[in-house]
């Protein structure tokens, strides 16, 4: 398994342990410092929602990814613009024809096919700079380990309370969300090699 974060995502190989492999907590921790870092790239002076373009490639995991990202944006206030299967450029372009805050594409790009990507776009469809990169990666590293570290108390004031919640719920929670999504795969890939 494969994990690789830099300024402009996190790509790797579906599955296996957190942090060692692209699994369903890293995609929903990454997307919510993505969402968590929005006020600071583009703030809304009159609270408007934020609207965020999110696109994917063919791979068969695409469907499960696209799945866990827009979950994830949607839970933190933000309307999606799902545009399903695009290219990269095409994905950059309707960032800026939507009028959206950002966007995230699922694509790894020339890996092999078990890999996949989330790759973050600013309000004009670009890369982020590196700066607000290494926001992204520092707030998903702190933020969400602290949570999965800290049983029963709350978080410091440094820590988003709103990603927080205790120990012995999380757990569950993220096996129960991997082993249906997971499943959902598999289902969909079966069907999918049935009907050929």
């Amino acid at each position: 398994m494969s994990l690789i974060k830099s300024i402009s995502g996190i790509r790797g190989t579906i599955g296996g342990k957190p942090g060692d492999g692209l699994s369903p907590i890293d995609i929903v921790k990454f997307t919510y410092a993505y969402c968590a870092t929005l006020p600071t790239r583009k703030p809304q002076p009159n609270g408007e929602k934020y609207k965020i373009v999110v696109g994917k490639d063919a791979r068969l995991s695409g469907a499960m990814v696209e799945n866990l990202v827009i979950g994830s944006l949607m839970a933190c206030g933000v309307d999606v613009v799902r545009i399903g299967l695009a290219s990269t450029p095409t994905t950059e372009l309707a960032v800026t024809f939507a009028k959206a805050d950002g966007g995230i594409i699922l694509t790894a790009s020339h890996n092999p096919r078990q890999w996949n990507a989330l790759k973050l776009l600013n309000d004009r469809g670009e890369f982020l700079t590196a700066a607000e990169g290494q926001a992204i990666l520092d707030l998903a590293e702190t933020s969400v380990s602290l949570m999965l570290t800290t049983s029963g108390t709350s978080p410091n004031t440094t820590t988003p309370t709103s990603i927080w919640m205790p120990l012995w719920l999380w757990k569950p929670l993220m096996s129960r969300l991997s082993r249906t999504l997971i499943s959902r795969l598999y289902w969909t890939q079966s069907t999918r090699s049935a009907e050929s």
